[in-house]
């Protein structure tokens, strides 16, 4: 047996009949409210981040991995733009210093500040839940003991 006919598949399917992959499309994204807009330069991801900000408890974290993915391919296209021009200007690789751009910083800092709120928000829903925990607990306490006072019961009940 030839090796390559093991890695056929036992069953052939024309080219027009292949199954579809899904794939969302901007309208179905649009229905579940998930439309990101993907963003063209850093600052537009910057003012995004300033816009979420805003409103940081509700930021989908999808949407800020999203920025943060793009931002930083941006910052490395650019980076690697500026190394590629250095270059073929006749500059020694190892001599490359990237020019300064506060682009970046500016990106950190909307991103640690969305950050602290976030977790400030997470924290004050873990001590709320912690609070509604002992409230439960105490109220099987009560429960508990008034099952097990047969004559209290009766009364109670009356």
């Amino acid at each position: 047996m030839d090796s390559n006919e093991t890695n056929r598949p036992l069953t052939e399917v024309p080219m027009d009949k292949t199954p579809e992959t899904l794939v969302s499309s901007p309208a179905q994204a649009e229905e579940n409210n998930t439309m990101y807009v993907p963003k063209q330069t850093k600052e537009e991801v910057i003012k995004r981040l300033k816009e979420l900000n805003e409103d940081a408890c509700n930021a989908d974290k999808q949407e800020l991995d999203l920025l943060k993915q793009t931002f930083y391919k941006l910052h490395k296209a650019e980076q690697e733009t500026a190394r590629k021009t250095f270059i073929e200007a006749g500059g020694a690789p190892e001599a490359f210093v990237m020019p300064s751009d506060d682009s970046e910083s500016r990106f950190k800092e909307a991103m640690s500040s969305i950050k602290e709120k976030r977790s400030a928000m997470l924290a004050e829903q873990e001590k709320e839940k912690e609070e509604n925990l002992q409230k439960k607990l105490a109220i099987i306490e009560k429960l508990k003991e008034l099952s097990e006072s047969h004559d209290d019961a009766n009364k109670s009940l009356q």
